[in-house]
């Protein structure tokens, strides 16, 4: 049987921790945790450390010396107790505005979904949202918590232009 988490070379500057592929608060708790233990150990060179929902991606500037002595290095902090279930959290309240000058997808959405608009936004505004990570582009939030009735398919032709501050729901 496959165990996880699995660690891989990625290029000539990055080693990929795959943990079991699943999107759940359990495992982001568990990537937070060795995210910041790396964020805190003492590599050869300064690293960045990302995350997505079930990897964390440790990324060398200058290039990996050893690879065989990162790996055991990564290993090692790896098999450490994960004593720190809880992790710090922050609740930030956004505004959405739903109006139809805004709204460019709502009437979609509904005939889509078959519901209402003002259903839509009750399904939307409802939830706790949880970041799971930050993506591409600056503010580009990867959340979780969508209710299930607004999940929809991604577009056939994709709106070439997004304006500034648009939610997606995807």
């Amino acid at each position: 049987m496959n165990e996880f988490p699995k660690i891989s070379r990625l290029g000539e500057r990055g080693i990929l921790i795959n943990f079991r592929p699943e999107i759940s608060e359990d495992l982001l708790g568990k990537i937070i945790f060795f995210k910041n233990l790396f964020e805190k150990s003492n590599f050869k060179q300064k690293v960045e450390i990302n995350n997505t929902f079930h990897s964390l991606l440790i990324y060398y500037p200058l290039g990996i010396d050893d690879i065989y002595n990162e790996i055991l290095t990564i290993k090692l902090i790896l098999g450490q107790p994960n004593i720190e279930e809880n992790f710090n959290s922050t609740l930030f309240h956004l505004p959405v505005c739903y109006e139809k000058e805004f709204g460019l997808d709502l009437e979609l959405i509904s005939n889509e979904k078959r519901l209402n608009i003002d259903r839509i936004i009750a399904l939307h505004t409802n939830p706790v949202y949880t970041v799971y990570f930050i993506g591409f582009l600056p503010g580009f939030l990867y959340l979780g918590g969508l209710d299930p009735n607004l999940q929809i398919s991604r577009k056939n032709t994709p709106r070439m232009e997004v304006p500034k501050g648009a939610v997606g729901i995807g």
